[in-house]
């Protein structure tokens, strides 16, 4: 799946349907397709605690423990590891309380990038063939 989105709409190609979705994602919806986001939490809903020094994929990093202040949270718990010498997110583990649970390695980062606003909007003469369906 490719996923653009404006800052407003948001595109799902689904390449093997050859369908476009278009949303308006909720709040809640853009946390859990921006890993970014999860390293906020702790601003609203979670108490957070440094865990020990470790080591990740060959670099020493901090470990940080976010849990959830409400039961009634979807998520439960987060784990991210920050590298120690440059503070940038390596590793995040969002816990669900269902059980279930995700994991993000970061490989690259790149800062101080510059993109046309046209970058995170569909083009649809790229993909003439496909179905839009608009679900906003």
């Amino acid at each position: 799946m490719t996923t653009w989105f404006d800052g407003k709409t948001q595109w799902s190609y689904l390449s093997g349907s050859e369908e476009v979705n278009i949303s308006n994602p909720t709040e809640q919806e853009l946390q859990s397709m921006n890993p970014y986001t999860l390293l906020y939490m702790y601003k609203k809903g979670f108490s957070h605690k440094l865990g020990s020094v470790k080591s990740f994929r060959g670099k020493a990093v901090y470990e940080v423990k976010l849990s959830a202040s409400s039961k009634k949270q979807s998520l439960s718990s987060l784990v991210i590891y920050v590298a120690r010498d440059s503070y940038q997110p390596l590793y995040i583990l969002a816990q669900q309380r269902d059980g279930s649970r995700s994991e993000i390695v970061i490989t690259d980062y790149q800062p101080g990038q510059r993109y046309a606003d046209s970058f995170f909007v569909f083009n649809r003469k790229q993909h003439p063939n496909v179905e839009l369906i608009d679900l906003r």
